[in-house]
């Protein structure tokens, strides 16, 4: 990143040279126009308005399974698209696209008939900012683990069914940051790069997590223990990601390791079906936190 003074120009007016390597490289010439964007404390300077064409995208859904609707829309709202014509061949079908626009901030049908319908952004969510989101996305996972954590001590499947369904706002949230990603220019792409390979895990870890609680309803006091270390160690990641320490990063792995090694004993004690179940989902999410980790500290460097 390189600095640029800022200079008067008259009254009112503040001005400052552009890059030489970013004018050849857009090949800007005197009289060109430029779109400027303003997202919170940035400006964005580009030469065109954007690499998202506008018109509507025809996508033909038929034959399809619902869960492949759901893939679908998923995809078409996280590369950017605004507006989406779906032609599908059964009431059933239409059903599953409204399910899976609710999950797509910003996005609603504005237009449908018996075999098609018109998805389209009517508020730019892209204008909350992306750093804030993605704080929201660990903070949702926090309290899930440590809310699950609550309803195994008490026993509540109730409260356990209920924070199994938390994982719809975490997905919704993590597809809204990919989706940013891939809009937003002037993203440096390398932390881009990384910054995508993390949200796909945050997502996965919010999967984990809701069925964890999915699956078991009760677990044992040992299980329990291991739930609250893990607990633990993703707060720790927490606060590594937002506070980075060389010393810190190194103990996340060496907890994670104490970690696996105190749920291999306890498989090899237990005979409980949850208690296992249990165990094999907490060893998955202790290896994503640290898979997690790893593009953290390549964005550190």
């Amino acid at each position: 990143m390189e600095r640029r003074k800022v200079i008067r120009q008259g009254k009112g007016t503040l001005t400052m040279s552009l890059p030489s390597k970013w004018i050849r490289q857009v090949d800007l010439k005197p009289g060109d126009e430029l779109f400027v964007d303003v997202k919170g404390g940035q400006i964005i300077v580009s030469k065109s308005k954007g690499k998202h064409a506008k018109q509507a995208v025809d996508v033909d859904l038929s034959g399809l399974s619902k869960g492949l609707v759901y893939a679908v829309l998923e995809n078409l709202y996280i590369r950017g698209d605004d507006e989406f014509r779906l032609h599908f061949e059964s009431p059933d079908m239409y059903e599953a696209i409204s399910d899976a626009v609710r999950g797509l901030l910003g996005f609603e049908i504005v237009e449908n008939t018996s075999r098609s319908c018109v998805v389209k952004e009517l508020a730019r969510s892209e204008s909350e900012d992306f750093d804030n989101v993605l704080r929201r996305i660990f903070l949702l996972i926090l309290t899930v683990a440590d809310d699950g954590i609550d309803a195994f001590r008490r026993d509540d499947a109730e409260a356990l069914d209920a924070i199994h369904r938390r994982d719809q706002s975490i997905n919704t949230l993590c597809c809204f940051c990919l989706r940013v990603l891939n809009k937003q220019e002037g993203i440096d792409l390398r932390n881009a790069m990384h910054l995508y390979a993390l949200l796909i895990l945050f997502e996965q870890l919010g999967d984990c997590y809701s069925r964890l609680y999915r699956d078991v309803k009760h677990i044992q006091h040992n299980t329990l223990k291991i739930a609250q270390r893990v607990a633990v160690l993703l707060r720790d990641f927490y606060n590594l990601f937002y506070s980075f320490n060389k010393s810190d990063a190194s103990m996340i792995k060496e907890k994670r390791d104490a970690i696996r090694t105190s749920i291999d004993r306890l498989l090899g004690d237990t005979r409980s079906k949850d208690d296992i179940v249990a165990l094999h989902h907490l060893r998955r999410i202790v290896d994503l936190i640290v898979d997690i980790e790893k593009f953290n500290l390549a964005m550190q460097i």
